[in-house]
């Protein structure tokens, strides 16, 4: 969907009843319905890619806040569905970059 979603895969020891993956599930959903209060601030998502060149990974970037989509319970890892929140916002950065060069969110989602 032009990166308006993306997939999150937890780690090796995650499965469905991890206090965080719960948790995950929980501010994600509260999230999705709109229902954050200013105790729950939500989740955002860091990612960073890896580079062959540098035979290595960037540094993290921020996407900004996701919600909840949906989760394949049971899965080994365990995979989920985040929508982007501020989708809106990195694709204006996206069109508003001068020059050619693509910008970090561009880069993810055509990887």
């Amino acid at each position: 969907e032009g990166g308006l979603k993306m997939t999150w895969f937890g780690g090796s020891r995650m499965h469905d009843g991890t206090t965080s993956i719960q948790n995950l599930i929980r501010v994600g959903r509260k999230a999705r319905d709109g229902k954050l209060t200013e105790e729950a601030d939500g989740i955002v998502l860091w990612v960073r890619m890896h580079d062959p060149n540098i035979k290595g990974f960037t540094p993290y970037a921020c996407l900004g806040r996701v919600a909840y989509d949906i989760h394949a319970p049971g899965t080994r890892p365990l995979e989920f569905v985040l929508k982007l929140l501020d989708y809106d916002e990195l694709t204006k950065q996206c069109n508003s970059g001068k020059g050619k060069e693509q910008s970090f969110f561009q880069r993810v989602i055509a990887a």
